[in-house]
């Protein structure tokens, strides 16, 4: 039998996996004031699907469909956060969005949706929007001009996301 006094350390939250969620539930925690621990079981963090991912701090454009704004509200939140405090991790990148006479969606659809898109981010300059001229269709590279009606350009963000989730622990 052991004479001496057990000690044993606790922790207010333990965290098991070192992904950007994992690290981001490490970094809430510990900013509120709780003991934190995160474990990790390969040796360095964002191993997993944080290393894999399509690397976009998206705004959540794909959420207009099912009426969720507050949730593209949100993320464009977040994004115009990381865009500001993290200039050297995630950076705007063009996307677009060809329409062709076959589209299930038409013109005007695209533009009313990316017109809330860009009232729900408060008409900041990242969620800005325009239609590419005819004449600039052809250097837009993977794009055919085959039946095509009009493109628009709109941007998102993307990042590193191992040096992501490295910088938010």
């Amino acid at each position: 039998m052991n004479n001496q006094a057990e000690t044993t350390n606790t922790v207010d939250v333990l965290i098991i996996g070192g992904g950007i969620n994992g690290v981001g539930v490490a970094q809430a925690a510990a900013a509120a004031g709780y003991s934190t621990l995160l474990l990790e079981q390969y040796p360095q963090l964002a191993y997993g699907t944080s290393s894999r991912s399509s690397k976009l701090i998206h705004g959540g454009l794909r959420y207009l469909e099912t009426a969720e704004f507050k949730l593209v509200r949100e993320c464009l939140h977040e994004r115009h956060y990381l865009l500001q405090n993290a200039p050297e991790l995630v950076k705007l990148t063009p996307f677009y969005l060809p329409i062709y006479k076959h589209t299930t969606r038409r013109p005007w659809q695209i533009f009313a949706g990316l017109t809330l898109y860009s009232l729900l981010g408060g008409l900041k300059a990242e969620t800005r929007f325009h239609r590419i001229k005819r004449g600039d269709w052809p250097a837009l590279d993977g794009i055919s001009t085959r039946n095509l009606q009009t493109v628009y350009q709109y941007y998102d963000g993307q990042t590193d996301d191992a040096a992501l989730t490295r910088a938010v622990m």
